[in-house]
């Protein structure tokens, strides 16, 4: 399968949300207050926001979403494959682009948190390590802080 990386347009924008949400409430357990305040349309559009879609028949593969660069720093808020199309390399796509749009903006480090030790795995075969554990912290729940510098310097 031949993927594109491409950004998210306006009328993809509730398609998008809908994968989030499904793969956030079904698989990492989030509350619904957490859906709601993450995945409203016009706090989710300040965003950088790409889709992973099959280039055939364009079905959403997957979602990246990044705050902007601040600092030197990218922030991944979301990087999500739908179940069917995980092991297919979706995720390391995602990512590659992420770091590249960090490059990009200058950032010298890119980083996130997550709740899934699955996740945790991924990211540590992909060269990030864990920075810190948050015990009790979003909605009660424990997360890893994760980060990958992007270059030799620091």
């Amino acid at each position: 399968m031949e993927v594109d990386v491409l950004p998210v347009k306006d009328s993809e924008i509730d398609e998008v949300i809908q994968m989030i949400t499904i793969v956030a409430k079904d698989e990492l357990r989030f509350p619904e207050e957490a859906l709601f305040e993450y995945n409203r349309p016009e706090r989710i559009s300040k965003n950088i926001i790409m889709s992973a879609r099959d280039r055939e028949n364009r079905s959403l593969l997957g979602v990246l979403a990044c705050l902007p660069p601040e600092g030197g720093v990218m922030t991944i808020l979301w990087l999500i494959v739908s179940p069917e199309y995980r092991k297919h390399g979706i995720g390391s796509i995602l990512l590659d682009a992420a770091c590249g749009i960090a490059i990009n903006s200058g950032c010298h480090k890119i980083k996130l948190t997550t709740n899934s030790k699955e996740a945790v795995n991924f990211y540590k075969k992909k060269g990030m390590i864990i920075e810190g554990v948050l015990k009790n912290h979003w909605w009660h729940m424990d997360f890893w802080s994760m980060g990958k510098f992007l270059n030799k310097e620091r």
